[in-house]
């Protein structure tokens, strides 16, 4: 389960009728490792090669779509490349981050409030999990040929998200409350986002040129 550690929170109600209400704070969330991105499953020669183990050329080696590992291993064989481990960073570690909250509170009549905030959030040392040894795209051939492709895991992944947020509540009766929200805000990061899935990149060894909104993963 994830830790809340260290929370600072601020409150002021300036005024001497208390009908405003200022409010900040900060907290650290610490989240344990995602095991899943860390250890593989056990493939059977009835399981489907996955996108980065198939071979380069499958088409043109008469290999259609779904790709078995019993009918890639001939061709797989022929090439003199095979299925690369998992690698792992040993220095990897658990991912934080930090919360961020800035907001004012201000009753506007007896039964009606608004309230609007800064809420923001920095994921750090987020796992990230990447296809290496890929085929070239101009060339056609992978880095080393010895090898086929193989994936590897690290802290790489860095997330930002900031918004503002405003929301108008009002409790017309005892037993009734209407709320209306509305929130702008924007994500960055160099994969989705996430630390539970695989990230495609444009270039194994320069992650920050991926850096944009996240996209979402489609199997």
């Amino acid at each position: 389960m994830p830790r809340i550690l260290s929370p600072r929170r601020l409150q002021l109600q300036p005024g001497r009728q208390g009908r405003t209400v200022i409010r900040a704070g900060v907290s650290t969330l610490f989240a344990p490792m995602e095991a899943t991105n860390v250890t593989g499953g056990v493939l059977t020669d009835r399981t489907a090669v996955s996108r980065a183990a198939q071979p380069a050329g499958g088409a043109a080696s008469g290999l259609k779509y779904p790709i078995w590992n019993e009918d890639a291993k001939a061709v797989i064989g022929s090439q003199g490349t095979g299925l690369s481990v998992q690698a792992v960073n040993p220095g990897i570690d658990a991912p934080y981050s930090f919360n961020f909250y800035f907001g004012l509170q201000r009753e506007l009549a007896r039964t009606l409030m608004i309230e609007s905030a800064f809420v923001g959030n920095r994921g750090i040392k987020f796992q990230m999990t990447r296809d290496y040894n890929q085929v070239n795209r101009l060339t056609g051939i992978r880095p080393n040929p010895n090898i086929g492709t193989g994936q590897y895991t690290d802290n790489s992944e860095n997330t930002r998200y900031f918004s503002w947020q405003t929301s108008l509540r009002q409790r017309p009766s005892r037993h009734l409350t209407a709320n209306a929200h509305y929130t702008w805000g924007k994500a960055i990061s160099y994969g989705i986002g996430d630390v539970t899935v695989n990230t495609i990149l444009q270039d194994f060894f320069d992650i920050r040129i991926n850096r944009a909104r996240p996209r979402r993963h489609h199997a």
